[in-house]
C-alpha cells in the first residue's frame, strides 16, 4: 500500500512504547498482550498515515494552535503532529489515558 506520509517517532515516545510493552510483558505477564497492542498501534500508524487529519484535534489551551491529534489504542492515547510540507507523521506520546493529559501536553511543547 502506498502511504501518504512517513512516520518517525520521537526519543519520548519510544520510551512510551517501551514502558508499555514493559508493562504487559513483566506485571501482566503477557506477551499476547503486547503482540495485540503492537499490532493495534501500526494499524492506527498506517491509518494516520494514510489519512493524517482523520485524529482528533486536540483542543488544549497548551496547544490549541500547534495541531496536534490523537487517536485512541485501548486505554492509551496516541498524540501525534502531521507536518504537511514534509509528507511526515511525528509520533509525540503514547500515554495512558487517564493520566494527567494537562501535564503531558504541557511536556509536548516544552
Amino acid at each position: 500500500m502506498k502511504y501518504n506520509y512517513s512516520y518517525k517517532f520521537t526519543d519520548i515516545s519510544e520510551n512510551d512504547l517501551d514502558e508499555i510493552i514493559s508493562y504487559f510483558i513483566n506485571e501482566l505477564k503477557s506477551k499476547q498482550v503486547a503482540s495485540d497492542f503492537l499490532s493495534k498501534l501500526s494499524k492506527v500508524i498506517d491509518d494516520i498515515r494514510l489519512f493524517p487529519n482523520s485524529g482528533e484535534l486536540v483542543n488544549n489551551d497548551l496547544i490549541r494552535k500547534k495541531g496536534i491529534r490523537r487517536k485512541y489504542i485501548d486505554n492509551y492515547t496516541l498524540f501525534y503532529l502531521p507536518e504537511k510540507k514534509e509528507k511526515m507523521i511525528y509520533i509525540l506520546r503514547i500515554v495512558y489515558s487517564r493520566c494527567n493529559l494537562d501535564y503531558i501536553l504541557s511536556n509536548i511543547i516544552n
